[in-house]
């Protein structure tokens, strides 16, 4: 297997929010010892004898070959069976699936697959690698600013960026799909710059809109603020599922910045890298690229 060809088949970094999976699909490859390139999807080249991982959004161009396997986010809505045997879709786990997580095959503990339709379900995870985690970040009290990574999708994190300002910190949004210029002519800030934003807020958070709660969504932005290092809390009261005591969850919106407050506050160091290791352990791309590849 290790000597098979890895093709991240999409769009370059920075272009879009979905290019940072594909990013962590790349390093954890490469890390792994695969021969992984990464290809803008308007490129003409040979995908034969590769694992090919795209989007639907970004594969008009991609041929499907019979030597070749693909593996393709949301490629359908729900769990229906692909025209070709070598085409698998993929989902990032939440519970509003026509199927359950209990109907499907256990792949390890945070992934699933049904052989009928070919498809695995993965649950989203940090853009570090492992070795790239540090130290616990220490709580700032006087930062000025309450920093979100990711789309402004609807009124809940409005209200949240409303009760933000009413406790006197600033609510800074730093971009999403279509991202946000930086000031040097990018329109999406830097892998960097977004982890820093984090550090640096005086709360970490995701805050989910009500679609999203209905249907048991774990964010991604979960995954990777913990791996960060800070105390992180969200709405998403579901996430408690799989972190259990390794976050803040309350889904009444005034009631999670106080608690967040308060747990940011006093939370220890030991508490913070025990949140940290299990991110580190169980949810890196390293985790994901090993089940989803352990079908083949």
């Amino acid at each position: 297997m290790i000597e098979r060809k890895v093709i991240i088949w999409g769009i370059p970094l920075h272009s879009h929010t979905h290019s940072y999976i594909h990013n962590g699909f790349f390093r954890a490859c490469k890390k792994l010892g695969y021969n992984v390139e990464w290809v803008n999807g308007d490129e003409k080249i040979d995908v034969s004898q590769s694992i090919v991982i795209s989007e639907k959004n970004f594969i008009k161009n991609l041929s499907i070959i019979d030597s070749s396997v693909y593996f393709i986010h949301n490629l359908t809505d729900d769990f229906e069976k692909p025209e070709r045997d070598n085409v698998h879709n993929f989902f990032v786990y939440h519970t509003g699936y026509s199927k359950s997580m209990e109907q499907l095959e256990k792949i390890d503990k945070y992934s699933w697959y049904d052989s009928e339709t070919k498809t695995p379900v993965i649950m989203w995870a940090t853009d570090l690698l492992p070795e790239e985690f540090k130290e616990p970040v220490v709580h700032n009290a006087n930062s000025l600013s309450n920093n979100f990574v990711g789309t402004i999708q609807g009124n809940n994190l409005i209200s949240f960026a409303q009760i933000s300002a009413n406790m006197g910190k600033d609510f800074i949004n730093y971009g999403g799909y279509t991202g946000f210029p930086d000031g040097n002519g990018n329109d999406f800030f830097s892998v960097e710059d977004n982890i820093r934003a984090i550090q640096e807020s005086y709360l970490s958070f995701d805050i989910r809109e009500d679609f999203h709660l209905k249907n048991g969504y774990i964010p991604c932005r979960v995954f990777k603020n913990i791996s960060y290092g800070k105390w992180t809390g969200t709405n998403a009261v579901n996430a408690k599922t799989f972190f259990g005591d390794h976050l803040t969850a309350q889904q009444n919106l005034k009631s999670l910045y106080e608690q967040l407050e308060e747990d940011s506050r006093n939370v220890s160091y030991d508490k913070i890298k025990d949140a940290m290791n299990y991110v580190k352990e169980n949810h890196t791309y390293i985790n994901r690229v090993k089940s989803l590849f352990s079908i083949l």
